[in-house]
């Protein structure tokens, strides 16, 4: 006959028994942290860019072409600069929509939870941008303002290394002071 004791230590060994245990604690665990989370609001974001629109910006690339480094002769250099100096400006040019010291925000799409979205543009966006932003903000500040303790949780492509630094340096150019949020 087996002690209690021996009963239990036996019932431990049972592999099936200590699978079963393990998921039991596994899932005390989950739904401690579960049922402990913090509130949180979803808030998806895009926004849409364009390159640079100042004039002097596209001038200054095509200035700054380059011939490719297997180019040595004075005549073949400028043959390559003829042929090739405007397509090399406009790759160049078309890269500053991604770079918000020199591109714009033409629209930004926003939507909190499962609210419907909202498109915010202007049809001047070259002028209003700084107004597009102030308004994306205010958004921003209003709708957290109403949930105090509860987290906000960006969703989007990319929306941590892109949309909110180009969000952000936009802000800054134009100085305008960014969301608390």
């Amino acid at each position: 006959r087996m002690t209690v004791s021996q009963r239990h230590n036996s019932a431990n060994h049972n592999p099936i028994t200590a699978q079963l245990n393990a998921h039991r604690r596994i899932s005390t665990i989950w739904m401690t942290i579960f049922l402990s989370r913090p509130a949180m609001t979803t808030i998806y974001l895009d926004i849409e860019t364009c390159p640079a629109q100042d004039p002097a910006v596209r001038a200054e690339f095509l200035a700054n072409v380059k011939a490719p480094g297997q180019y040595k002769k004075p005549e073949s250099i400028a043959e390559w600069l003829k042929e090739n100096a405007e397509a090399e400006a406009e790759a160049a040019w078309r890269k500053t929509s991604f770079d918000g010291a020199l591109g714009h925000i033409c629209v930004i799409g926003l939507a909190f939870d499962d609210a419907p979205p909202t498109s915010i543009y202007s049809q001047a966006w070259q002028t209003d941008e700084a107004v597009i932003l102030a308004e994306l903000f205010t958004l921003l500040d209003d709708q957290i303002a109403k949930q105090p303790n509860v987290i906000p949780v960006f969703v989007g492509h990319n929306v941590i290394d892109f949309d909110l630094r180009f969000i952000y340096q936009r802000a800054v150019m134009l100085g305008i002071r960014p969301s608390r949020h």
